[in-house]
C-alpha cells in the first residue's frame, strides 16, 4: 500500500493560572477528541498535561498502528517525538510547544532543533506531521522552518480565545492535508475551567516514504541537538577563493569562516581583549577546538581545488 490515512488532533489543556487538570475534565476531553465519532482522532497531541494522559501508545484510534520509537527531547526542548507505521506508511509525529516570542533564548533553541530535524526528514524522504502551541505565526513559522512545509489551518483560522491563530498542524510535502476543523465544543469545561486555546484537527493522506527502524529518529534528534550546542559543526562556507600566486606556484584558498548568532556575546568579549589580533580563525579556535567537527565540512572543497594528497592535515593545519 502506497498511502495511509491518519487523522491528528492537537490541544493545549492548560487553565489559565497554571492550575491542574481534575480527572473527570480529562476524561472528558479523551471521549471529546479520541472517542467521539465526529472529533475522534487517531493520534491526540497535548500540551501542558500529565505525561500519562500525553502518552501516543496508549491513547489513539489507529487499529494497526505501530509505534516505531517515543521519546521526549532533553531538557529546554519542548519536542515529543514518536515514529509510527500505519498499515505501510513510516512516519513521523512531533508534539510541540514553542514558547513566546519574548522567550526568545528558549524559542530559538526549539526552532533550530525542529528546522535541522525537519531538514533531515525531508532528506531521507521520511512523512511528518508536527503539531502543538506555536506560538507564533505562519509567516514567523516559516522564517524559521523554510518553505518545504505547509499548514492545515492555512486560512489562519482563530484557534485560542484571544482570536490568536497560534496552534498549528503542519505536514510535509509527501503529505496532503484532507481538511482542517477547530474545534471549540470539545473544550467546553463542566468544571468551568478557563482554557484558552481551542482543539483543532485535521485529516491527512501520507504518502510511503523510508522505512523506519528504532533508534533512527532519536539519531536524528541527537546530531540536530549537538548541532546547537558545538556550532563548529554546523559552520557554512561564506567566500571560498582560489588564486595562483604570481610565481604560478601553489593555489592559495581563502575560507571565511563565520562565527554563529548565539555566540555574539562571546566574540564581542573576545575582540575586545585581542582587537588587534582578531580573526574568526583565532576565535574558532579558542573556543571550539574540536577540529575534528567542521574539517570535513570543508574537506570536499579542499580536494576539488588542491592537489595535496593529504587533505584532512593541510585543512586542519589550515584551521590551527
Amino acid at each position: 500500500m502506497d498511502s495511509a490515512r491518519v487523522t491528528v488532533g492537537s490541544l493545549n489543556a492548560g487553565i489559565q493560572g497554571g492550575k491542574p487538570l481534575k480527572n473527570t475534565f480529562k476524561n472528558q476531553i479523551k471521549d471529546e477528541l479520541l472517542l467521539n465519532n465526529f472529533n475522534k482522532n487517531d493520534i491526540l497531541c497535548l500540551q501542558e498535561i500529565d505525561r500519562d494522559f500525553q502518552d501516543f501508545e496508549n491513547y489513539g484510534n489507529l487499529k494497526n498502528k505501530t509505534v516505531i520509537e517515543e521519546f521526549e527531547a532533553k531538557s529546554g526542548t519542548r519536542l515529543h517525538i514518536v515514529s509510527f507505521k500505519h498499515k505501510d506508511v513510516y512516519f513521523v509525529v512531533i508534539n510541540c510547544h514553542i514558547p513566546q516570542k519574548k522567550s526568545q533564548n528558549s524559542a530559538s533553541e526549539n526552532f533550530f532543533i525542529l528546522e535541522r530535524l525537519v531538514s533531515k526528514l525531508i532528506e531521507k524522504n521520511i512523512p511528518f506531521l508536527i503539531a502543538g502551541d506555536i506560538n507564533h505565526n505562519r509567516t514567523q513559522i516559516k522564517e524559521k522552518l523554510g518553505n518545504e512545509i505547509s499548514f492545515a489551518n492555512d486560512k489562519d483560522i482563530e484557534t485560542t480565545t484571544g482570536r490568536n491563530s497560534i496552534d498549528n498542524i503542519m505536514y510535509s510535502s509527501n503529505s496532503k492535508s484532507l481538511g482542517f476543523k477547530v474545534l471549540k465544543n470539545a473544550t467546553t469545561s463542566s468544571e468551568e475551567a478557563k482554557i484558552n486555546h481551542y482543539a483543532i484537527r485535521s485529516t491527512f493522506k501520507l504518502t510511503k516514504g523510508t522505512k523506519l527502524y528504532k533508534g533512527d529518529i532519536q539519531r536524528l534528534y541527537d546530531l540536530c541537538y549537538n548541532q546547537w550546542n558545538h556550532p563548529t559543526q554546523h559552520i557554512n562556507i561564506v567566500e571560498e577563493k582560489s588564486r595562483k600566486k604570481q610565481n604560478g606556484k601553489q593555489d592559495i584558498i581563502k575560507i571565511e569562516i563565520p562565527i554563529p548568532e548565539r555566540c555574539s556575546k562571546v566574540k564581542s568579549k573576545f575582540k575586545k581583549k585581542n582587537n588587534k589580533k582578531w580573526s574568526a580563525k583565532k576565535f574558532h579556535r579558542k573556543y571550539f577546538a574540536n577540529v575534528e567537527c567542521c574539517y570535513a565540512t570543508l574537506l570536499k572543497f579542499f580536494r576539488s581545488e588542491t592537489n595535496n594528497s593529504n587533505c584532512k592535515t593541510a585543512l586542519c593545519n589550515y584551521l590551527k
